[in-house]
Order: structure tokens, then sequence, then C-alpha cells
């Protein structure tokens, strides 16, 4: 048998009723007395279990004999000095390893979780978020913390207020949100236009958007730089009067529509999109076509993980920087409008 912990406080009595399973009268049984038999089990020697247990072997043999007294049997059988367990004894041996182990390993979850070294954390994404720098974020943290489930949530940028709020955290990409106090910019990714290789502007080192008035432009729906809000037009939300804008689903298959010659759409990381038959030029001026990675949470979470991813990506639960060199930074606007 291998060692374990044994610093652990007693819980309530143990009470095991009569039933069919069980024979004679109900027994009261301690954490405590399987702990003193598993380490007399272990060592077949009242003095050194004795020492081990930082107890007197009088009391020890005295929380033996009231075990034994529980259970109507004998789980030692003592001759002079030496001691050895009874066919019932090897049977609880058995047992009590597996419940002391399970006992230890509750404890040690418990106390890992209070302190937000184990738990679950709910993390809302939109299409964007996973191509830029937010992956890196939560691969770091999974590996600083690998007791945490993470569970990822994929939204739509007009659920991140709505069903967001039933998460712990939710990220999204603007570039002229509204924000509320838990709202915070971490990030800004330059943005790029995705073209067909063999298209006019293919040779141009950057786009100004006024070059894109008659193109054909694809959007996805969750291509939050570009969203279209109620009661702007296509031309102003996006700065240029194209000819037509298809929407699909997502930013993959936007990218497959321009690979196919059937229009341009808006990126960030290009490096991480490798898609055959697609250019990418950088959209001027670079300071105005920036997407910022956004972070949305509840102030009133009380999931003690929250705070450890929150450093993991530079911030405070507060929303306060954590150093000055941190990436993020806090925005103090009180107006709130979801997109």
């Amino acid at each position: 048998m291998t060692d374990r912990i044994t610093s652990v406080g007693d819980p309530p009595n143990f009470l095991v009723e009569q039933s069919e399973f069980s024979v004679g009268n109900p027994c009261f049984i301690e954490l405590r007395h399987l702990r003193c038999f598993d380490a007399v089990a272990r060592s077949l020697n009242f003095t050194k279990a004795a020492e081990r247990l930082h107890t007197g072997q009088p009391a020890l043999s005295r929380t033996i004999m009231q075990l034994e007294e529980q259970l109507g049997c004998q789980v030692f059988v003592r001759s002079g000095p030496n001691i050895k367990l009874t066919n019932a004894g090897q049977v609880l041996a058995r047992q009590a390893e597996k419940l002391l182990r399970d006992w230890d390993l509750a404890i040690l979850s418990t106390r890992q979780a209070a302190q937000g070294m184990a738990g679950v954390l709910s993390i809302g994404i939109t299409n964007a978020t996973m191509m830029g720098a937010l992956p890196d974020a939560i691969a770091h943290f999974r590996s600083e913390r690998p007791l945490i489930d993470i569970q990822i949530h994929e939204l739509a940028i007009d659920e991140v207020f709505t069903h967001g709020r039933a998460m712990d955290i939710c990220f999204y990409y603007s570039r002229s949100p509204h924000y509320s106090p838990g709202v915070r910019i971490l990030e800004g990714e330059p943005m790029f236009v995705a073209l067909p290789e063999g298209h006019q502007l293919s040779s141009q080192n950057a786009i100004a958007l006024p070059m894109l008035n008659g193109e054909d432009l694809i959007l996805s729906l969750t291509n939050e730089p570009f969203v279209v809000g109620e009661g702007t037009t296509t031309s102003e939300a996006l700065g240029c009067r194209p000819r037509t804008v298809k929407c699909v689903t997502n930013v993959l298959t936007a990218l497959g529509l321009v690979a196919s010659g059937f229009g341009m759409t808006a990126v960030i990381q290009p490096e991480r999109l490798n898609i055959k038959g697609v250019k990418y030029i950088p959209l001027v001026p670079h300071h105005q076509y920036v997407a910022h990675l956004t972070a949305f949470w509840e102030r009133s979470s009380d999931n003690p993980v929250l705070p450890h991813f929150l450093r993991t990506i530079g911030l405070r639960h507060s929303g306060a920087r954590i150093a000055s060199d941190a990436c993020a930074r806090e925005v103090r606007i009180d107006q709130f409008e979801s997109e």
C-alpha cells in the first residue's frame, strides 16, 4: 500500500444503516477510525502506526477497539507484539484505502476549486476572435492550470451582451463599439483586405477603403469590425460604396469565395490564414483601421477561476491594468449599447 495525506480534519460520523446487505446493528464509524485502522494495517505495528499518526499507542488501541465494536468483528489478530489482519480486516483494508484516497482527493479538489486552481471557466467567443491572439492566451492558461475545465461557447456578435451574460467572460472584435464599464479593450489588430490574386488591386502595397468603391464585398455575419448597426447603411459602416455586399456565416467561407473570384473581404492576422489564391493587403490609414480585441464580463462574478484568467490576459478583476507593459488598457466610457 502507498502513503497518502493524513493531515485532514475528521468529518461527521458515517452511519451505516441496517439493510439486506448488512448484518447486525447499525454502526457509527468516523473517518478517524478508518485512518487509524489504515495506519496499523500498513505497518502491522501499533507503535509505528501511533508515531505516524502523532498519537499515543493507548489512544490508538482504544480507537481500533471502538472500530471492532462498531463492526461487530475483529480486524486484527494479536499475538504478543505481532499482529496480522483477519479475513474481515483484509477486506476492510482494501475498502478503507479506496475510501481514504477518494476522501483526500475530494479535500484537495475542493481546496483547489476555492483557490481557482480547479473548476470550470466558460468563455464566449465570436468567429473572428479565434483568428487573433486569444487562442495563444487560452493555451497559456490551460498549460498553467490543467485542472480547470475551459468551456468554449461560440456566439454571434449580437449575442455577446445577451447570451454572453450567462458566461464568465466573452470576447469579440470591434472597430468603434460602445462600451459599458464591464468592457475592456485588450489589444488592436491591423486590418487587411483579402482579394483574389489576379485582381487589379492585388499589386498595391496598401488599400484605402475608397478604392473599393464599385467592388463586390463578402462579409461574414460575425465579422465584427464591419458590423452594420441599426439605422446604419452598409456604405456608412464600411466606409466605401461597394457594388454588392454578400453576407456569409463565417470568415473561412468568405475567404473561399474570395479565392473563387466572387469579391473581397476584410480580415486580421493574415499570417494565420493560408488560403490558396488569396492575397492580403493592409488597409490604410493604419491607425484608423484596427480591430480591437475586447473582453466583457460581469463584475459580480464569484467564480474564483476568473481573476486568474484575467491576470493571464493582463487585467485585474476590477478591470485595471496589472503592469505598465501589459497590452490591456481600461476604457472609461459609461454608455452602454449592445451591438
